[in-house]
């Protein structure tokens, strides 16, 4: 089991043990928390919810000394409590600076034991989760996790020379390479139809070159430009403003061209590569709030109409639009194509990354095959 930890913590792995306010306290838990703080850090939460419960099963009834420590050692400190129906749970904010991080390899049999039961029981639970992905879906997607390798050395390298300026991404890609090598395998399903994991986690430049399935290289398959995509569809079906040539104008653009690259050349002063557009577009699809001006400017320049449909977009219940165009993503991937690669090859292994999937290459003929069919069923 690997942790990251801070530097200045690093003693606390020359010994299992180390005496605190009268209390014998693990060194790997103690190190184990540290680590979920910082993990949790690479995904910009620097506050965590600790579950009184959750302690319990891992640490044991001192679970409290050991949060003290972190306490008293400037680490974290506490933000909030409340009750739940399921318990008590205390949030802590982390208060460290994270720069100088060191890798830590637990060889503690019974803490490694107690994470690997901690994730058996997740996946037991995988049927009752909150997810639009089909039910027998789930279970396979956690199962073919375990089927991809890295080759963290080249991984590695990659980062330290690509991406070492920013700490916190440096970080978050550090500690997913490590846990893939490890096959300490991360997963979640998310209520509105996205699967996350260790490979949703990591640049795409490492899952392009530096992944293998069953020793195998790999390809994928994505939809350039997803969440325009999903919205320009939305757009078509809607009676009311499809004829609107503003509206036909941005699904031209879309599905026949690339809307990044189109605003990338069009502000060239604005942008410096088609990438850095797309915080522009999360913000206009993603915040729906009118009052938040910025970063929308140049795309209300183009496309007034559609932002303002944007901004006041509600179906059921007020629900907003980026949550009908993830729900359709995942849709496209899991009820569409997803079954029909799995119907055609019983055998293959998959991971997918929200809008796209990857498999072994020499599936990749077969398979484009299966999602432009597909594709051409969502926008005719």
């Amino acid at each position: 089991m690997t942790l990251l930890i801070p530097k200045r913590f690093q003693h606390l792995t020359l010994s299992k043990k180390i005496q605190y306010k009268g209390t014998n306290l693990k060194t790997v838990y103690l190190l184990h928390l540290i680590h979920h703080f910082i993990f949790n850090y690479t995904f910009d939460k620097d506050e965590l919810k600790l579950s009184s419960k959750l302690l319990q099963k891992i640490i044991g009834m001192t679970y409290l000394r050991y949060i003290e420590y972190l306490v008293d050692n400037c680490f974290i400190e506490k933000s909030r409590n409340y009750s739940t129906d399921h318990g008590t749970a205390n949030k802590y904010k982390l208060i460290e600076k994270i720069e100088e991080v060191v890798v830590y390899n637990s060889t503690d049999f019974v803490f490694n034991k107690k994470i690997r039961r901690r994730n058996d029981e997740k996946i037991k639970k995988v049927k009752n989760v909150k997810s639009p992905i089909p039910k027998e879906i789930r279970r396979k997607l956690i199962e073919d996790l375990s089927a991809v390798s890295i080759d963290d050395q080249s991984a590695l390298n990659y980062i330290e020379t690509e991406v070492m300026d920013n700490r916190r991404r440096y970080i978050k890609n550090l500690i997913n390479i490590m846990k893939i090598k490890d096959e300490d395998i991360y997963w979640k399903f998310d209520k509105h139809g996205r699967f996350h994991s260790n490979f949703t986690n990591i640049k795409r430049e490492v899952r392009d070159k530096y992944l293998q399935i069953d020793g195998e290289p790999v390809r994928k398959l994505d939809i350039r430009s997803s969440q325009p995509f999903f919205l320009a569809q939305v757009l078509k079906k809607d009676w009311l403003i499809n004829d609107n040539e503003e509206v036909k104008r941005f699904i031209n653009i879309v599905e026949t061209m690339d809307i990044y690259k189109y605003f990338f050349e069009k502000y060239p002063a604005s942008f410096k590569d088609r990438d850095a557009v797309k915080p522009m577009m999360f913000k206009c699809l993603f915040d729906p709030r009118k009052y938040v001006k910025k970063n929308k400017e140049l795309f209300r320049k183009e496309f007034p109409f559609i932002l303002e449909y944007i901004e006041n977009y509600k179906v059921n219940n007020g629900e907003h639009l980026w949550k009908t165009l993830q729900r359709m993503e995942s849709y496209f991937l899991f009820n569409m194509v997803y079954p029909a690669i799995i119907g055609r090859f019983k055998d293959i292994k998959l991971f997918t990354v929200h809008d796209s999937i990857h498999f072994p290459s020499k599936y990749f003929s077969d398979i484009k095959v299966i999602w432009d069919k597909n594709l051409a069923a969502v926008t005719s």
